[in-house]
């Protein structure tokens, strides 16, 4: 290449700053041999101002091209199963990446394979974010160990596979003595998904006294913990001074049918800063008292999300009328007020309940419910909007969710109706 043709290049690849790979089967007019041959002799990289480079799992890759494309100022990376399944790309590329983008600061690995993570992975001392969706992989205690000398790493995710051979070993261990030192010290945003019980191994590994987000995702069957245990072991690590925890996500497995009881989430209590939790799939166990404990227990919550589905037990929707018990500070509250495979009543005498007046600067403004009432009349969604409009003026949103969201006969959008018109009411008078 010319001096000038050089120019010309350098021109258009030092305003790169994130590539994204797309398959060009039926266009790729140059031979991948030419991108290697061009970095050999530039002498660094074709793109020395790359941020991101991101090889998505759908992308014919060769073996070639990838190395072209790093430089010193990348800060994320993501490889799917695409590079990870391939050994002799992924060992080789992997490796060029720890001498060459020094500087990552995200780190995205997704395969269906296990790899040696040890030791490039832990190379990256300015590495802040970590997600691996590595289906089976297993994890030790000297994986987390190592983990926590990334002292920059402020967020992870991690997939706990449910097929580790020493899990039943390491299980049986730490039930006799007293549990592992938690290794990962400075984390702010941790999201574990996959098997319960891997999930709850992990979370022995982790301090939380830096934490400000927390996602539990469960997605396999945990066929040796029926009633749940483990939630309340995965939980425990929040128990003893934590107050910096604001998010909290719970998910459990859309396969299980085993309603989550309050009792298994009790370590959750313990955080008076929380100003989200969310619930979802699966059933929740959740009496009067106990909705009432639950929301108490965070003065500080803005937004509350149940499950669409109540198992054993459910709160009425007589406990909206008692806005004094619901924090001033919550904005949006998704409730449940009806039973699995039952059908719910609304309570008699609408007509004559009443609110208490001295509560009404509440500041909610979506309400999601989930009902399943055999049929609200027409009489009774003017009684229901009088009821919401007085317990809470400044609602914006009244709505159904959940499975029977778009019952004809229980449709909260005709409450919600009636509510806005007792609204612009008020205003006018």
């Amino acid at each position: 290449m010319e001096t000038e043709e050089w120019s010309t290049l350098e021109r258009y690849t030092r305003r790169v700053r994130v590539i994204r790979l797309e398959n060009t089967y039926f266009h790729r007019s140059v031979s991948p041999l030419v991108y290697f041959r061009l970095n050999q002799l530039r002498g660094s990289s074709l793109f020395p101002a790359l941020k991101e480079l991101c090889i998505p799992p759908n992308v014919n890759v060769d073996l070639f091209s990838p190395f072209s494309m790093l430089s010193s100022n990348m800060q994320l990376l993501e490889l799917n199963n695409n590079v990870l399944c391939k050994p002799e790309l992924f060992r080789p590329f992997f490796s060029f990446v720890t001498t060459t983008s020094t500087n990552l600061t995200h780190l995205v690995l997704r395969a269906d394979v296990a790899i040696n993570l040890d030791p490039t992975i832990f190379l990256f001392g300015s590495l802040r974010t970590l997600e691996l969706y590595l289906s089976t992989q297993s994890y030790d205690a000297m994986f987390f160990r190592k983990l926590g000398l990334l002292c920059n790493l402020r967020s992870l995710t991690l997939l706990c596979s449910p097929n580790d051979r020493h899990r039943e070993h390491r299980t049986q261990k730490t039930s006799r003595g007293t549990p592992p030192l938690p290794f990962v010290q400075h984390l702010e945003i941790l999201h574990l998904k996959g098997c319960l019980i891997a999930m709850s191994e992990a979370m022995q590994y982790m301090s939380c006294k830096s934490l400000v987000a927390l996602t539990l995702e469960e997605t396999a069957y945990r066929s040796n913990d029926p009633q749940g245990l483990c939630w309340t072991e995965c939980l425990k690590p929040l128990f003893v001074g934590v107050q910096s925890v604001k998010k909290v996500v719970i998910t459990q497995s859309s396969s299980y049918n085993h309603p989550l009881s309050c009792a298994r989430i009790t370590p959750l209590y313990q955080l008076h800063n929380l100003e989200v939790l969310e619930i979802k799939n699966g059933q929740l166990s959740l009496s009067e008292t106990d909705f009432i404990v639950l929301i108490s227990a965070f003065p500080k919550l803005e937004r509350l999300s149940l499950p669409d589905v109540c198992g054993g037990s459910c709160p009425p929707i007589s406990v909206l009328w008692q806005p004094s018990i619901i924090p001033p500070t919550l904005r949006e509250l998704h409730i449940c007020c009806f039973i699995a495979h039952t059908s719910a009543q609304l309570p008699v005498d609408l007509k004559c309940k009443e609110i208490d007046r001295s509560v009404a600067h509440h500041g909610l403004r979506r309400l999601a419910i989930s009902s399943k009432f055999y049929q609200i009349s027409d009489t009774d969604v003017i009684h229901l909007a009088r009821l919401l409009d007085s317990a809470y003026p400044n609602l914006a949103v009244v709505e159904g969710y959940g499975p029977n969201a778009r019952n004809d006969q229980g449709r909260w959008d005709r409450v919600d109706l009636f509510r806005a018109m007792l609204r612009d009411l008020r205003r006018k008078m």
